[in-house]
C-alpha cells in the first residue's frame, strides 16, 4: 500500500494566514472602538467648554 504524503507547508501557511487575519481584525476592532470613544469624549469636553463660556457671556449680558 503506497504511503500518502501530505504536503503540510501550504496548509500551515493557510492556517497562519487565517489566524493572523482573525487576530488583526480583533485588535483593530478595539483600536477603532477606543478612537471612537476618544472622539466622543473630546466632543463632550468641547461642548462642555462652550456651554461654560456661553453661560459666562450670558451673565455678562444680564448685568
Amino acid at each position: 500500500m503506497p504511503e500518502i504524503k501530505l504536503n503540510l507547508r501550504p496548509n500551515l501557511l493557510r492556517l497562519f494566514r487565517y489566524l493572523s487575519a482573525i487576530i488583526l481584525n480583533y485588535i483593530n476592532q478595539f483600536r477603532q472602538r477606543s478612537i471612537q470613544q476618544y472622539n466622543i469624549n473630546s466632543t463632550r469636553r468641547s461642548v462642555a467648554l462652550l456651554v461654560k463660556q456661553s453661560k459666562g457671556s450670558i451673565k455678562l449680558f444680564k448685568k
